[in-house]
C-alpha cells in the first residue's frame, strides 16, 4: 500500500491511497485543480484516481467534488450523499455503511461512526492484505468502540486539531470554542495522544498528525504533546499548504 498526505487542515484534507492498480482518494477538499497540482507534484498521474470516499460532508473535505462528482464514483454514507448533494451533482454515488467492511479494487476499507458534528460522519479502517492503516480525523470524542477497532496497525493519520490552551486564549467566538473541544468538534494534542497511546504497538511504522488548526495549534506544539505522551519520536506532522512524500507502507 502507498500513502501521501495531499494536505490537511481546516482549509481542505485529502489522502491518496493506491494498492497495485487500484487508486482512491479519500476525502477531496482541494479544488480539482489544485488536487491534480498536489498529485503531479507528488509524482502520481490525477487520471488514473478511480474514486473518491468522503468522510463527511463540511466543505474542507468535499470541495472537490464540484468537479470529481461528475466523474468518478463517490463512497459514503448515505446521510453524507444526501448532505453533499445539496451543495454539488454527485453522478455516480455508492452507499457505504458504518461497521460494514466494503471493497475497491484491491483495497477494503472499513467505515466507522464518530461523532463529529455532520450528517452521518465516519472515519475509515483501509487495509490491502500487507498493511492495514487507520484515517481518523474529524472525530469529536475518542470512543471504546472506536479505539477497539485501531489494532494492529502499520499505519495511521491522527486528528490533533488544536492545543486547549492557544484555543480558549485565541480569538475565535465563544460559541464556536465550545463547538470545537465538545463532543462534536475536534481532538485537542492531549486528546490525540491520548488515542495514539491507546493504539501504539511495535508494528506501527508510520503516525501522521492532521488536521491542526492555524490559530489554536503550532507543528511543534502538537508533535512534543504527543511524542511526550506515547513516547514516540519522528512523528510525521502534515501540512495544509504542501504534499507530504508518498509513502510506501
Amino acid at each position: 500500500m502507498k500513502v501521501c498526505v495531499l494536505g490537511s487542515g481546516s482549509k481542505g484534507n485529502a489522502i491518496y491511497v493506491e494498492s497495485g492498480e487500484t487508486r482512491l482518494l479519500f476525502d477531496a477538499g482541494f479544488s480539482w485543480k489544485e488536487l491534480k497540482r498536489r498529485l503531479i507534484y507528488c509524482g502520481l498521474d490525477p487520471d488514473r484516481v478511480g474514486a473518491v470516499v468522503v468522510s463527511h460532508e463540511h466543505t474542507d473535505h468535499i470541495a472537490g467534488l464540484r468537479a470529481l462528482g461528475k466523474k468518478l464514483p463517490v463512497f459514503a454514507t448515505s446521510g453524507t450523499i444526501a448532505a453533499v448533494r445539496r451543495l454539488y451533482a454527485v453522478e455516480a454515488a455508492e452507499i457505504i455503511v458504518a461497521g460494514e467492511w466494503a471493497e475497491i479494487g484491491r483495497l477494503r476499507f472499513l467505515p466507522l461512526p464518530v461523532t463529529h458534528d455532520a450528517a452521518e460522519p465516519v472515519c475509515f479502517l483501509v487495509e490491502d492484505g500487507d498493511a492495514r492503516m487507520a484515517l481518523v480525523t474529524d472525530l469529536g470524542v475518542t470512543t471504546r468502540a472506536l479505539v477497539s477497532r485501531l489494532t494492529d496497525l502499520t499505519a495511521a493519520v491522527v486528528e490533533a486539531n488544536h492545543d486547549l490552551e492557544m484555543l480558549m486564549n485565541g480569538p475565535y467566538p465563544w460559541e464556536l470554542k465550545q463547538r470545537i473541544r465538545g463532543r462534536h468538534g475536534h481532538l485537542s494534542n492531549e486528546d490525540s495522544a491520548a488515542l495514539v497511546g491507546a493504539i501504539v504497538h511495535p508494528g506501527l511504522r508510520r503516525l501522521f498528525l492532521a488536521h491542526l488548526s492555524e490559530t489554536n495549534n503550532t507543528p511543534e506544539l502538537a508533535r512534543r504533546t504527543v511524542a511526550g505522551r506515547c513516547g514516540l519520536t519522528g512523528l510525521q506532522v502534515c501540512s495544509q499548504n504542501l504534499p507530504g512524500e508518498l509513502i510506501t507502507l
